[in-house]
């Protein structure tokens, strides 16, 4: 009977002294002593990459439908032009240079019709939500990229009032408000080109 009571007592000493920190269960082994509790870290949020394409006609000025490109996370977006002048048949791409991807891709030709080949499709114009109008920012915040050198004559308050009520315009401004708004004009048919078949293209940057 005395021995009963001596294990049991044994048992309940060890499990008082058995704590969290002295449990096999718990490895502490990587957790420098300093005396002070140890407390998760919050990761900071990572903005996406992103960039909004958006098509604007080159006659009405009227919104037609858009894209939001998203790419590995970088702290720079410088892009680049590929250029080959339509002596029958051409092309323009513009590139993001810091990842080598493509932003837009189109072929131009004379006396012909040329088509955009990337993005292969973008959302139409009535799938985009409507907010409150934007005011149009100054005009040292836009930039053309006139990479045939046409000079063409941007009409930028007309293309402003096509996108401002976008509320993924918005977002774009209120998260880069300092990104320029880059434009430029797609050209599928040169030559004897119909101006019905151009383009401009609006590109954000978050």
């Amino acid at each position: 009977m005395k021995s009963k009571i001596t294990l049991l007592m044994l048992a309940l000493i060890i499990a008082w002294g058995c704590t969290e920190e002295d449990s096999p269960m718990t490895d502490n082994s990587n957790v420098p002593n300093t005396g002070k509790p140890v407390r998760n870290i919050p990761q900071q949020n990572v903005v996406p990459n992103k960039a909004l394409l958006l098509k604007v006609d080159y006659l009405t000025q009227s919104f037609e439908g858009g894209k939001e490109l998203v790419f590995p996370n970088n702290p720079n977006f410088n892009l680049t032009w590929a250029y080959n002048p339509p002596i029958d048949f051409g092309s323009v791409t513009l590139v993001y240079a810091d990842e080598g991807q493509p932003i837009f891709e189109g072929t131009i030709v004379w006396m012909g019709l040329g088509a955009m080949s990337y993005p292969q499709s973008l959302v139409p114009a009535s799938s985009f939500a409507i907010g409150g109008a934007l005011p149009m920012p100054n005009n040292n915040a836009f930039l053309f990229l006139d990479y045939s050198q046409t000079n063409f004559t941007v009409p930028y308050a007309a293309i402003w009032d096509a996108i401002k009520n976008l509320q993924i315009v918005a977002q774009y401004r209120v998260s880069n408000p300092n990104a320029p708004i880059r434009i430029f004009v797609y050209t599928p048919s040169v030559g004897v080109g119909n101006p019905a078949d151009w383009d401009y293209f609006v590109l954000l940057k978050n």
